[in-house]
This record gives C-alpha cells, structure tokens and sequence, in this order.
C-alpha cells in the first residue's frame, strides 16, 4: 500500500504534541515500513521527509534510529532504521526512569527498609561477637574459639528471622514493582509495537530495577549500619552480667556491608523477576487491552438493582481473583502472626522465675572476677577475704550469713577419684602464669581439669549447715539434721547438680559411690556420697551466669563438703562467695553499705530483678521494632494490592458509571471489598494467631537455653491489630478511588482502551 504525494505532505504538516499520539504515528510508520519484526523496524521511501518524519518520530520515544541514502535506477531512496537493541534498551530506561519519579521513590523506600533489616541485624550480630572477643582478650589474652561450642539455637533463630526478613522484602518489592508494570504495561505494548524487542524490554525494566537496587541497597546499607549501632549499647548492655565490664567494641567490617548486601540484592532480583517476566512477554494487542483477569463469572445473569445488591457485588468480587485474593489474606495473616509473636516474645521475660532460679538468698557477695563469664572464680586471687565478711556482719544484720568455699586452680595437689580413668592427657599450658594440665576422663568429650598426679581437681565446695535446706534433694538421705551430722563427720559428701528450670539434673556418681580423695599424689581419705541434690547456681556460681561451674573442674562431679573438712584438706582455703538474707527494712541500708565496699561487687534479689526488666523492656523495644516494621510492610502490602486492583479496574468503574451506577455507590463497593478482605484476615489470622502463641512460641522457647521465658499471649494486640486492618480497609480504597476518578467516565475508557 502506498500513499500519493499530497497525502505525504499532508501528514507531514501535521503537529503531533502530545505522546501517545506520537507512540500511534511510530506505530503506523512500522506497520507501512519493508520489515516490523525482532530484527528492528526498516521503512524505505522516495520521499526525504516521510524518512525525517519517521526518525523524530522514534527519537521523541526515547529511540535511536538513522536514516540512510540509497542510490536506485528509478531515484534515491531514503531508508529509515532502528537497528541498536543496546542504544535503544538504554534510551528507553533512561527515559522510563526519568518519568516516574514518585513511583520510583517508594520502590527505593521498599529497598531501604529491606535492606536496613538485614544490615541492622548483621550490624548486631558482628557487634556482639567482637566486643565479646575483644573482652576475651583484654583479661585473659587468648582466644576464646578454643572449646566453645555451637549454639544451634543462636543460628536457627537467625535463620529464621532471614527467612522472614526475605519474604517481608519480597512481598514489598513485588508488590509495588508489579503496580508499577501494571500502570506502564501499555506503554511497554506499543513499545513493542515500534519494533521493540522482549530483550529490549527486559533490559529496559532490568535497568531501572537495577539502578533503584543500587541506590536503595546502598542507603538501607548506611541507616542499617547506623539503626545497628544504636542498638548494640542495647544488647550488651543485659549481656553485661555474663560478660563483666563488657562495652560496645565495633570496628569497621567489610562483612556486614558484603552480606547485607548479597541478601539484599537477592531478595529484589527475585521479587521483579515475576512482574518483569509479564512485562516483558506480553504482546502489543494484549498490552493495549490489559486488564486484570477475572477467574469468576457469576452464573446469575439477571440484572443487578445497584443499590440493594452493591454488598453481593462486593463478595463476589473477591472471587473474581482468587490468587490476588489468597495473596492478600496469608501475607496478613503471616504478618499479623510474626507481629503478635514478637510481642509476646519480647513481654515473656519471666523475672520471678529467674530470680527464683539463680538465687535463694537476698544477697550474694563476690570478687568482681566471680562475677565476670569471661574470667570466673578459678584462683585464690579472687576470694573474698574474712575481714570483708566480719566488716559485713558487724555492720548488717545479717540472716543465714554463709560462707562458700570452692577449690581453684592453685589447689592442684588435691585430687580425686571417683571411680574413673584419666583415658588421655590434652594438654598443658600456662594461664595466668599457672600450669594447667588438661584431659579426658572414661572417654567423655569434655576435657577436665588435672592436677599434680593426672587424677582430676573436681568441683568442690564447702558448706555450711545453713546451705542444706536451701538444697533440693533428689535421692539418697534428705534429713537436714542427719545431712549436717554426716558432713560433720568427714567421711560423706553430697553430689550436687545446678541446672536451668527446664533441664533434668545429671549426675555422674551413683549413690553411695565411694571417693577417694589424694594430696601430694598420696591417698588421704576416702568418702561417700550419701545424696544428691540439685541447687540454684547462687550455690555453685555467682548469679546471673550460665557458662556452667567455673573453670576449676571442667566435666566432673560437683561435690559439697563440710567446710571444716574443706579447711582442713586445702591449704589457705578460698571463699567464693558470702551469701545472706535481710529483713525486708533492712535491705536498702545493707545494699548502701555493700556499694561501698572498694573490692567486692555483688548480686540480690532485687539487682538481679532489675537486670532481669531491664532484659525485658530491651526485648520488648527490639521485638517491638520489629514487628512494628513486619506490621507496617504488611499494611504496605495490603494497601498495594487494593490500590493495583482499583487501578487495573478504571474500565470496569466507568462501565458501571455509564449505565448508571453512581460515585458513591461505587465508593462503597470498593470500600466493601476491602473491609472483606478485613474479615477474612481477622477471622482467619486473630485466632491463628493465639494458636502460634500458645503451642509453637512455648514449644520453641521450651529449651535448656531458653528457660528464663515464659511464654504469656495477650488479647489486646490481636485488637488493635484488627482495629488497625478495618481502619486501612475503609481509608485505602476509598482515598484511591477519589483520585482515579477525577477524569471523565469517556477519558476513563480511552485511557484502558
């Protein structure tokens, strides 16, 4: 087909302004050039101008075209071609990204928020390692990846909130990278239209996305880094009482911002892959007729009377699209859950369980090393002298005062045998400018103790009589009187086992099992246990600890005696600790005059308890955070969907208007379907919900590691949340609405046309 010269003139005179005008005549040049395929698009014409026509045509799309002279016998002919998929992929993005300004704002937002989530936990976790090492060093000068030991529960817990964190990420970035395909896939159909190919338009989309992930990745980068900083102080601030005089020692790691950012990048490559792919494949007749695709046609064919069948047509369409509607209900549901359970998990500190657990008296009185996870009670260097104890007594009135005796690592020529074998000998070393004699006792994997003939040191303590009734006793003699005439004798023992709340107590002497106890590498006495019993660990450590029984006797029984017997084995005995209880008047007085003590720190009831909120109310700011943030991309998420599902429904809308459905009639149908999909989450995800919080969250925390929570559900979040959901359900579509419908019911159809 071909036009005379006056109908060429005639088009070139025309004016084209505005741009879809402009993508119509770039089509119609295409469609009447030699080839319109994946090779680019050619015209050939005799007429020079039709040619320059043609090429401003392209160049106000954004693409790159010639325009050549070519020699025939019949006259010059001018050909027109668009043939750089490269120059034309970059113009396009260039231009893409240029022009949606607001839209590319929130898909960086999107990326920041992901992105900081995982700096910001990396930031956290690198913090609390380093400043834990650097501790190690500084007192004892060693590494401390010797004998530690995997804590799964530590990795399985991050794991977890990757994973979460990943799919949060993903449900945000898809979500507004697939409005943003829905509200350009027009344009990306006449793109195709004049000669663009699938690649083009993937590298097109990939561009954009690629330049958005790079500046949001490298800001959520920066506040992560930042938000993690700010935090750690947090985190070490309650490790304080495991790790002594423990600070904030973050140095510059290329780890947080490398890791952060692979997760990060993951995370938004596989969020538009989806979006993308439909940019990309969909062809030009089905871009320029898109609309959202209804999987539900109604079986009632009578015609609907708008204004009593407006909540029918709401339900119904919810099941015009399933998956969208599937969507929208489990990402809520997800988040409405992961939100409740942070929530609990951060107020299920139980204080009254660990005060409970860690010590029975009201004060316990230590060298500050005793306190400390990193150093412990392991040389007579930190005992806490007698004039300590009598300047204490003498100025509080002191209930059930009780001296605690423990062997240390200078007691290396007192030694026992309980009936084992020294399988192997480890090691020797010096520490603190003390021998230490490592080894393997009948094949156990924990190394123990050794001492001057390679028999093991043990854990030994020395009691008074007031320490028995503090004791729990499991098997073997339990009188309080008969005990006290045993120890007293000198020829019994009691094996001892300090556990948490959810372990069972071990033991590795059966009772009656008789000990023999060596000094100088000689024989000196042989015992019995005549009991066991369990203890909290204000008896075997200072409280608040949970690195175990001090680094004296490793992997071998703890055992009480008398503390006279303990005086008479060990040479110059060492205190552990002086532990006592005050009358309720008392307390503030004695806690005043302990603080003024120069070389002791101690723990009570009511130090320990305020460690313990202090835990808590840091728990539940972290977890609160960051549900707060799961929240929030929730409600993003679900506001995301309604707004695409409005925008891809604008044909629909003005359809219903035509032929006579009123604004405010189709205000509420929309307002309708959102407060649906409310019901449906908070029907579904409130009790859900309740069910997580009350059989996986205890299921979970009920571990050995874990024993100071005490899992406690509450209601009152699951109302809010719902509160919360209604209120977005009404607001969101009914705001939406209002600004899509400010152009005409004709502009409306036009424009999906």
């Amino acid at each position: 087909m071909s036009f005379s010269q006056e109908v060429k003139n005639e088009i070139l005179r025309r004016k084209i302004a505005k741009p879809c005008c402009n993508m119509a005549a770039a089509y119609a040049v295409a469609c009447f050039g030699k080839y319109f395929d994946d090779r680019g698009v050619v015209l050939q014409t005799e007429n020079e101008g039709v040619a320059a026509f043609a090429q401003k045509l392209y160049r106000r799309c954004g693409v790159q075209s010639t325009v050549l002279s070519k020699e025939r016998p019949t006259g010059p002919v001018y050909e027109f071609s668009v043939k750089e998929p490269a120059e034309v992929a970059k113009k396009l993005a260039q231009r893409s990204f240029k022009a949606n300004k607001l839209r590319n704002i929130v898909a960086v937002i999107a990326i920041v928020l992901t992105s900081m989530l995982f700096t910001s936990v990396t930031t956290l976790c690198v913090g609390a390692i380093q400043s834990i090492q650097t501790t190690i060093l500084q007192i004892r000068g060693t590494s401390p990846s010797t004998g530690t030991s995997v804590n799964w529960i530590a990795i399985i817990a991050a794991l977890f909130f990757i994973m979460i964190f990943v799919i949060t990420g993903y449900l945000l970035i898809r979500n507004i990278f697939e409005i943003s395909v829905v509200q350009e896939i027009k344009k990306y159909g006449l793109l195709r239209t004049i000669g663009t190919t699938e690649k083009q338009i993937k590298r097109i989309v990939y561009k954009q996305a690629f330049w958005l992930s790079i500046i949001g990745i490298s800001i959520g980068l920066i506040l992560g880094y930042i938000v993690g900083i700010l935090m750690l102080p947090w985190i070490l601030n309650f490790m304080k009482g495991e790790y002594h005089n423990l600070s904030v020692n973050l140095s510059f790691n290329p780890i947080i911002f490398v890791v952060a950012g692979i997760f990060s990048a993951i995370t938004v490559w596989v969020s538009i892959k989806k979006p993308f792919k439909i940019a990309a494949t969909i062809s030009p007749i089905e871009a320029t007729r898109y609309y959202e695709k209804d999987n539900y046609h109604s079986a009632n064919k009578n015609r609907l009377s708008f204004k009593n069948r407006i909540t029918e047509m709401a339900w119904r369409n919810l099941r015009r699209n399933s998956k969208r509607t599937i969507f929208i209900v489990l990402s809520m549901i997800l988040c409405i859950i992961l939100l409740n359970s942070a929530i609990a998990i951060g107020n299920s500190v139980d204080v009254k369980k660990y005060v409970s657990s860690v010590t029975s008296f009201d004060f316990v009185v230590a060298s500050p090393n005793t306190f400390s996870n990193v150093q412990g009670f392991r040389f007579k260097d930190d005992s806490v002298s007698n004039e300590i104890i009598s300047d204490i007594e003498n100025n509080i009135p002191v209930l059930n005062g009780s001296r605690i005796y423990k062997n240390t690592l200078d007691d290396v020529s007192v030694t026992y045998d309980y009936g084992s074998l020294v399988t192997e000998v480890l090691d020797e070393y010096t520490e603190d400018n003390h021998l230490i004699r490592s080894g393997m006792v009948d094949g156990r994997t924990y190394p123990v103790k050794l001492g001057v003939d390679y028999r093991p040191l043990c854990n030994i303590y020395g009691v008074e009589k007031s320490i028995l009734p503090k004791l729990n006793f499991i098997e073997g003699e339990t009188d309080i009187q008969q005990l006290t005439s045993y120890l007293e004798s000198g020829n019994y023992v009691i094996e001892i086992s300090a556990i948490n709340p959810n372990e069972s107590p071990e033991f590795l002497c059966p009772l009656n099992q008789e000990v023999t106890i060596y000094k100088d590498g000689l024989p000196y006495k042989t015992v019995s246990v005549i009991a066991r019993a369990v203890v909290d660990f204000s008896l075997v450590e200072s409280p608040g600890k949970n690195v175990g029984y001090t680094d004296v006797g490793g992997d071998c029984p703890i055992f009480y005696m008398s503390n006279e017997m303990f005086v008479e084995l060990y040479n110059n005995p060492a205190i552990m600790s002086y532990v006592f209880d005050v009358e309720k008047e008392h307390f503030l007085p004695a806690t005043e005059y302990i603080n003024s003590l120069p070389t002791v720190e101690y723990a009570s009831s009511e130090t320990l308890a305020q460690t313990m909120n202090g835990l808590k109310q840091t728990i539940f700011i972290i977890g609160g955070l960051i549900g707060f943030l799961l929240g929030s991309i929730g409600l993003v998420n679900f506001s995301n969907i309604i707004i695409t599902g409005i925008i891809n429904r604008q044909r629909e809308f003005a359809t219903l208007e035509s032929i006579g459905m009123t604004k405010k009639q189709i205000n509420k149908l929309t307002v309708l379907e959102g407060l649906f999909y409310a019901f449906l989450i908070c029907v579904m995800g409130l009790p859900l919900s309740l069910i997580v919080a009350n059989t996986i969250l205890p299921t979970f925390f009920n571990q050995p590691d874990l024993w100071l929570f005490t899992i406690q559900p509450t209601i009152f979040p699951l109302i809010l949340e719902g509160i919360v959901i209604c209120v977005v359900a009404i607001i969101v579509p009914h705001v939406s609405f209002r600004y899509f419908r400010k152009t005409s019911i004709v502009a409306r159809l036009r424009v999906v046309e």
